[in-house]
């Protein structure tokens, strides 16, 4: 398939509302021919669009002026929290970043800086407090404002003659539809 081709295709999906498809079709082209920028580039933009920084940051992470930085950050920390080694998921995640960094001098200098970065990340993760840990769900409760006796017991009066009410009419419904019908179909 065509360079130009391949790309106006996923525009031409994405256009279509074929996000899905785009995507793929972006992604195989970077499968094919990891040193082509202009994929990833789009793959980024498809993302950031979307709001999931994570990928963004992924397709964007080797090329210049690509990725945000905090969709770079993102994307950093998503590789240590997996359980798979973040070296490996991040050469699985880039699609064969040695080829394009052979070409980019960019993409060569954020691969060197990936180790450092990748302990940043762990050590990020490890001093962030877990917000599933700790009390803060638990807290004082503002005091309800309670009525009297009264109104309650009428409110409740009042509803419960709505129910009924409702509950009545519907059973009238139910066999008065039926015989109105009956006598429809017996009549002359």
């Amino acid at each position: 398939m065509d360079t130009v081709e391949a790309l106006d295709r996923a525009k031409m999906r994405f256009a279509e509302g074929d996000v899905r498809g785009a995507v793929s079709l972006l992604e195989r082209c970077v499968e094919a021919d990891p040193t082509w920028i202009d994929p990833r580039v789009l793959l980024s933009e498809l993302y950031r669009r979307s709001g999931d920084l994570i990928e963004a940051g992924r397709w964007g992470y080797l090329i210049e002026n690509c990725a945000a930085p905090e969709e770079r950050r993102a994307f950093e920390r998503a590789l240590v929290r997996t359980d798979e080694d973040p070296f490996e998921f991040a050469e699985r995640a880039l699609v064969r970043p040695l080829e394009l960094a052979a070409e980019s001098q960019h993409a060569a200098m954020m691969l060197a800086a990936l180790p450092a970065r990748i302990d940043e990340a762990e050590r990020f993760e490890r001093e962030s407090p877990d917000p599933l840990d700790g009390d803060w769900f638990e807290h004082e409760a503002l005091p309800v404002k309670r009525r009297s006796g009264f109104v309650g017991m009428v409110g409740a009066a009042v509803a419960a003659v709505f129910v009924v009410g409702g509950v009545v009419v519907g059973a009238a419904a139910l066999l008065v539809v039926p015989a109105v019908l009956i006598a429809m179909l017996v009549a002359p």
